[in-house]
């Protein structure tokens, strides 16, 4: 794809958010970091901060920070996060479900059992 689009490009950077993801999975967090922070900035430059690619590249890289341990980023990347995928497909949809229970889910780490309920 980079050949073809050039880079960066938004579908290159679809493309990387995914690989992205996949190293995150496997744990290889070093190599995904990069992947994902390019992914996410480069989407939300070509689409704004009210996109779902872009919330759903903030919510892998918040997932990477929450396995880091980097949960105040975590945080901040899965609100922005849910804002979008609530506003834009509802309350009850797969996608906004994940993220709030992903936000449940710092919460407990942070110790905020109150908060993650």
């Amino acid at each position: 794809r980079e050949t073809l689009l050039g880079s960066p490009h938004a579908e290159t950077c679809v493309t990387r958010h995914n690989l992205g993801s996949i190293l995150r999975e496997a744990g290889n967090f070093d190599a995904a970091r990069p992947l994902l922070e390019e992914a996410e900035r480069v989407l939300l430059a070509e689409y704004g901060g009210e996109d779902l690619r872009v919330a759903n590249a903030r919510n892998s890289l918040a997932l990477l920070h929450r396995q880091e341990g980097r949960l105040k980023e975590a945080r901040m990347l899965l609100m922005r996060a849910a804002k979008v995928r609530i506003s834009k497909l509802g309350m009850a949809h797969p996608d906004a479900v994940a993220s709030l229970y992903n936000l449940a889910e710092i919460a407990r780490a942070e110790g905020d059992d109150e908060r993650a309920d």
